[in-house]
């Protein structure tokens, strides 16, 4: 909140203060790393309880994470180092790593954990509504968080300085906390 604040508000009329990234977005982009992979290692071992006892594909799977991970937390320090946009532009290669490899971790556990939930029928009407269900909404929030990811990185590749993909990415960042608690309705 403070960043829309710092720059909507009280630098409002100031268009060079929009070069600098102020602490409170450095900080925040450091902080929305942590719950993506958190809820991808939750969803890992989901897959691996429900069947999927193939230790390359879940290894695969776990290396794209910590590669998510590692990429956002470098991406985030050099921002810290380097706070004025265009300084920070020459490392977007990054950014759009981050965005590549976060999408390709999303649609993977999506897709396996959805067809390992569908090989999993018993035949039973309520059982496979339930199934349904949680295949419906895994696959929905795969799917979704792929699709802000690769909004993300279209905006790195197509609107040079500006902060769109700063903005898609506070919104990815609290994508797995939404769904967690967006599952208990």
């Amino acid at each position: 909140m403070h960043y829309c604040y710092h720059y909507l508000v009280r630098r409002f009329d100031e268009p060079e203060a929009m070069s600098t990234a102020v602490w409170s977005l450095q900080l925040t982009i450091l902080v929305t790393a942590f719950p993506p992979f958190i809820s991808n290692f939750f969803y890992l071992s989901r897959l691996y309880k429900i069947g999927q006892k193939n230790i390359f594909l879940i290894g695969g799977i776990g290396l794209l994470i910590l590669a998510r991970l590692g990429i956002e937390l470098t991406a985030s320090i050099l921002l810290f180092i380097y706070p004025v946009f265009t300084e920070f532009s020459r490392y977007t290669y990054l950014v759009k790593a981050f965005c590549s490899i976060s999408s390709a971790a999303d649609i993977l556990l999506a897709v396996f954990i959805t067809w390992n939930l569908h090989k999993r029928r018993t035949g039973y009407h309520r059982t496979d509504m339930t199934i349904d269900l949680i295949i419906v909404y895994i696959f929905s929030t795969g799917v979704l968080t792929s699709i802000i990811c690769t909004l993300s990185l279209l905006s790195v590749i197509l609107i040079h300085g500006g902060l769109v993909d700063i903005a898609l990415h506070a919104v990815l960042g609290k994508c797995p906390s939404l769904f967690y608690f967006g599952s208990f309705i």
